[in-house]
């Protein structure tokens, strides 16, 4: 289970952990603490809202504080948006991650996990942002063409399988694309290659690559 404490969490009301290798574009854990008290403080987190995984099959979720929802949740791909009380908002993206949700008088402490890189959408000039619009635009396709059935099938996909799927696409596209010469795009056309290289040499890309398709089970 992962280790929750605030006494490292910095006042800023959410904490992105440092990331794995120095190419990284995203954290493996993400953390946002909301305070019983407001603090007035840079950032004071109110709710937190995501898709995840339930009994009854996959749910719109918004955690507040207090929380009795303490049971751990499997989070689909997808945005997890972060409101503060003054209605300003922080977001990430994530492939699919782990909730774990631990509630106190004081707080309510939301921590989420990943085995790939949770995106900090901080900026509309990154490469990060780059690459969650690329993926939301593949996802967005099929949840059109996969309607109700979307939900459930995502829900169940892997996020590493998922992230490798995606990059793999989005190489393909790159191939078919004016080469850019400078500025964000350039450089998220170089990272591209070399994150799917990185992989292959950790060891982390499955034997048979599975395409988006497969991971939907639609037809090509």
């Amino acid at each position: 289970m992962t280790d929750i404490t605030t006494k490292n969490e910095p006042d800023l009301g959410y904490i992105f952990f440092p990331a794995t290798h120095d190419d990284a574009l995203g954290y493996p854990r993400f953390d946002v603490v909301m305070q019983a008290q407001a603090t007035e403080r840079h950032f004071d987190p109110l709710s937190v809202t995501f898709l995840a995984k339930s009994r009854a099959g996959v749910e719109h979720l918004s955690i507040h504080h207090p929380s009795d929802n303490s049971q751990p949740h499997k989070i689909l791909a997808g945005r997890i948006i972060v409101r503060d009380r003054q209605k300003k908002e922080v977001e990430a993206f994530t492939f699919g991650a782990d909730l774990q949700i631990v509630s106190s008088k004081e707080q309510t402490i939301c921590v989420f996990t990943s085995p790939v890189p949770i995106l900090h959408l901080i900026s509309l000039q990154s490469i990060a942002i780059d690459f969650a619009d690329e993926v939301e635009g593949f996802l967005a396709r099929y949840k059109a063409r996969l309607g109700r059935e979307y939900e459930p099938r995502v829900a169940d996909i892997d996020p590493m399988l998922l992230y490798i799927a995606c990059l793999d696409a989005i190489q393909e596209k790159l191939t078919h694309l004016p080469h850019v010469q400078a500025g964000e795009r350039h450089h998220f056309q170089q990272w591209i290659p070399k994150e799917i290289e990185r992989l292959n040499r950790a060891g982390k890309r499955p034997f048979l690559i599975k395409t988006l398709d497969d991971l939907f089970a639609v037809p090509q």
